[in-house]
């Protein structure tokens, strides 16, 4: 079934802020670019949404579709005032509980003394120790491109990041606490949970992100990309998110970043980093024609 597709790449930002602006200050320029990097993610008949409603020539071929990066409140709304119908999706409150970095913290962060804190007290005693390296690495729960997130060093913080976090817990209610360690190649996997709960699955990515943590590039895995049970770990670890995904109400696209790492003697892989509920800059990459989404109706 055809349909429009609206690629509301700060629909993140729209879960930390229902109410806040559409798009973060100086973002527009930068999510623009992304949208051209995205069609793969349309099927053959389908129609990038520009800001204009559909015409009634265009409604007439049949039974049109809406479909979105993440299909928030907004996106729902603008499907309906342009006379296309939004496919089903989760609820918002349902998008806000597995986006968040504290839904990811339950199933578990494999870095070295990660955690999900939820007042300054449990910060400052995290901070006091770290397992690997002198600095942490604090996130939001909600964010994204490498927003939301702060580096810290071991032991009490300074007075602009103590602002910073206070902000976090007023606003969000807790902050994701990791490690800072040297990223040696991030991967990703990604997949789709139908309505009915069957779970498909793509193939590993590697991807690579600029300094701000701002994605660049995914490409599939190639042979010496990873290593076997590197692979085999992105995969167990995609599908026990899945069911998590499932279990907690959500459906729809999915994708789990991961990464080798280091930091002075210590290195490993971490196959769970991040939780996308949504579609991803890699999805399309990763799926290839494994494509159960473009049957949502």
């Amino acid at each position: 079934m055809p349909a429009f597709w609206l690629l509301n790449l700060t629909a993140d930002e729209e879960l930390r802020a229902p109410e806040g602006p559409r798009t973060p200050a100086g973002a527009e320029a930068r999510m623009e670019a992304l949208t051209e990097l995205l069609l793969p993610l349309l099927g053959p008949n389908d129609k990038l949404f520009h800001g204009r409603p559909a015409s009634d020539e265009e409604r007439a071929r049949g039974s049109w579709v809406g479909r979105a990066w993440m299909m928030t409140p907004r996106a729902i709304d603008t499907f309906k005032n342009m006379g296309i119908r939004p496919i089903k999706s989760p609820s918002m409150e349902v998008l806000r509980r597995v986006n968040s970095r504290k839904f990811a913290a339950t199933l578990g962060i494999d870095l070295p003394g990660a955690a999900f804190v939820s007042n300054m007290d449990q910060l400052t005693d995290r901070l006091q120790d770290a397992p690997i390296g002198p600095h942490w690495l604090l996130r939001r729960p909600h964010g994204f491109s490498g927003r939301g997130r702060q580096r810290v060093d071991q032991g009490e913080m300074k007075p602009a990041a103590f602002a910073w976090s206070a902000n976090a817990f007023r606003e969000e209610g807790g902050l994701e606490i990791v490690p800072y360690v040297k990223p040696v190649k991030e991967a990703a996997i990604h997949g789709f949970i139908a309505e009915d709960g069957t779970v498909t699955l793509g193939e590993p990515t590697v991807q690579v992100v600029d300094a701000k943590g701002q994605w660049v590039e995914s490409r599939r895995a190639e042979p010496g990309d990873l290593e076997d049970a590197e692979c085999e770990s992105l995969k167990t670890t995609a599908q026990s998110t899945a069911d998590a995904l499932r279990k907690a109400g959500y459906f729809g696209p999915f994708g789990i970043d991961g990464m080798r790492w280091r930091t002075g003697e210590h290195r490993g892989f971490a196959p769970r980093i991040d939780v996308n509920a949504r579609y991803t800059m890699g999805w399309a990459i990763g799926m290839g024609d494994r494509r159960p989404d473009l049957a949502v109706e």
